[in-house]
């Protein structure tokens, strides 16, 4: 039975220092794609045949190379479709970064495994072109965009519950002052009721006082017959 055809390695360079890479192969397929480098053109996209039946293609933007080497048989869409793939994964997650000073394979810790990803998607898929990819994407950004609002409306309503709960804590409160001042109102009153009625027996009594003094036409209760 004929092995199907398939990509064999995935790597990411800068200038001729290789960055990142990802094969399910080793020995001389790595060690061909490293001495490559040293053929790419600076921002040109292109392939190179090879005597042992393979291919190898790449990408080159602003001095990074995204190289693959596939089976020459391989589909040649889904080959441009993988690094068009790889090459927008690598932008988005090291947008504005500075490779000069980066050693051999420092990206590979972080960004192998997205390269496997790429790497097991694209043989399991071959035939899918960048139509597919670009399809695929933006289902990818309409779920983010989904999850982005569920986020933004459960962010709403948690501030809508701490609002309402603050308003709620605030009339609390209130109706706490209000009741103190009520409390305090109602003392105040009942004291005043009190040397109010003290004031009112005071003065009957003085009234009476007064009468009894002018009955008895003195002022010690020592009433003439």
């Amino acid at each position: 039975m004929t092995e199907k055809p398939k990509i064999i390695n995935i790597l990411i360079a800068k200038g001729q220092t290789p960055l990142a890479s990802y094969s399910e192969h080793t020995g001389e397929f790595i060690q061909q794609c490293e001495t490559l480098l040293r053929e790419v053109q600076e921002n040109k996209s292109a392939s190179i045949n090879l005597n042992n039946g393979y291919t190898v293609y790449y990408i080159n933007e602003n001095d990074i190379t995204f190289l693959l080497m596939a089976d020459s048989f391989f589909a040649q869409e889904t080959v441009v479709a993988c690094l068009e793939s790889i090459k927008k994964e690598f932008q988005s997650t090291y947008r504005g970064r500075d490779f000069d000073s980066e050693c051999e394979y420092g990206l590979n810790e972080e960004f192998q495994n997205k390269l496997k990803m790429k790497y097991e998607y694209f043989n399991e898929n071959e035939g899918a072109t960048s139509e597919v990819i670009q399809q695929l994407n933006t289902e990818m950004n309409n779920m983010k965009n989904n999850i982005i609002e569920a986020q933004c409306s459960l962010q709403d309503r948690e501030n809508n519950i701490n609002i309402a709960s603050q308003k709620a804590s605030e009339l609390l409160n209130d109706s706490e002052s209000h009741k103190n001042t009520a409390i305090k109102v109602r003392k105040g009153e009942n004291k005043k009721n009190i040397w109010l009625k003290i004031g009112i027996v005071f003065i009957i009594l003085l009234i009476i006082y007064f009468l009894v003094c002018i009955v008895c036409k003195s002022f010690t209760f020592q009433c003439t017959s």
